[in-house]
């Protein structure tokens, strides 16, 4: 194109081209720091009748999918020589577009805001609240000019459509997945531990009436109740005074333990 810097039909050049000026504030934003994505808007926009600036100007990525302004699309169509006329009519409440293509039927599309709104677009975006009539004449415009001229946009779809979808779950990482499945098996691992530390059952018995937070604990309920009676004994064949005192206390200190005996 004898009006553009770079030659989008030399790979070479329109990469030097995109190298260049990729770091630079007339790059939209979206594009910035990203020569291989300049690259490819170039190519894109070339296949619709774009110049390399006006591509970085008209096409974005949203959603991981590329689009064009909905006033990029009209001059595309405008400029097939089968476009006759375009009609748009439109409130805060409904847009009708009317595209006439040569030697066809006019296309004609209308979008209203209950179809915004069943949809949930309305409240996905604030700019719908905010300009309505502009975001009604974008999907009807869209859309018509879309089902008029296939062959002239190639596919591609309106950025304000584009931005009303819903972004898609990017694929996860194998290696997330992995460490996500190690977590689950390690997590079900320590319940089943807790579960059986928790039916582990445990025969405590508390052998000193002098300190009350001393205990033994034993597997068995035999084992235990050992230690109980030789305590007990102790007890009863003492000389102290207040042996029968001292016995009683120590039955309750055991009352656990002498529960799991009438069970």
């Amino acid at each position: 194109m004898s009006n553009s810097l770079v030659d989008p039909n030399n790979l070479e050049s329109a990469m030097i081209f995109a190298e260049k000026i990729c770091n630079t504030q007339l790059v939209p934003q979206n594009f910035r720091g990203k020569p291989a994505d300049i690259l490819v808007a170039m190519q894109m926009g070339k296949e619709v009748g774009l110049l390399p600036m006006q591509s970085l100007q008209s096409i974005s990525v949203i959603n991981g999918k590329p689009s064009m302004y909905g006033d990029a699309l009209l001059a595309i169509c405008k400029s097939h020589p089968d476009f006759e006329d375009i009609v748009e009519e439109g409130n805060d409440r409904k847009a009708t577009c009317t595209v006439k293509r040569k030697g066809q039927t006019p296309t004609v599309k209308v979008f209203t805001i209950e179809q915004a709104v069943r949809a949930g677009l309305t409240s996905r975006s604030p700019v719908w609240k905010t300009y309505p009539e502009r975001m009604l004449q974008m999907r009807a415009r869209g859309f018509a000019l879309r089902d008029a001229f296939p062959d002239a946009l190639g596919g591609m779809i309106s950025t304000e459509e584009a931005a009303d979808y819903p972004p898609k779950d990017k694929p996860k990482n194998p290696m997330n997945i992995v460490s996500e499945k190690k977590s689950q098996v390690e997590t079900i691992a320590e319940k089943v531990i807790e579960k059986i530390e928790v039916s582990k059952k445990t025969y405590k018995v508390f052998d000193s009436i002098k300190n009350k937070d001393s205990c033994v604990e034993f597997e068995t309920y035999e084992d235990a109740y050992k230690l109980y009676e030789q305590k007990r004994n102790e007890i009863l064949t003492s000389s102290a005074k207040d042996k029968n005192k001292y016995l009683q206390i120590f039955m309750q200190m055991n009352n656990e333990l002498l529960k799991n005996n009438e069970k």
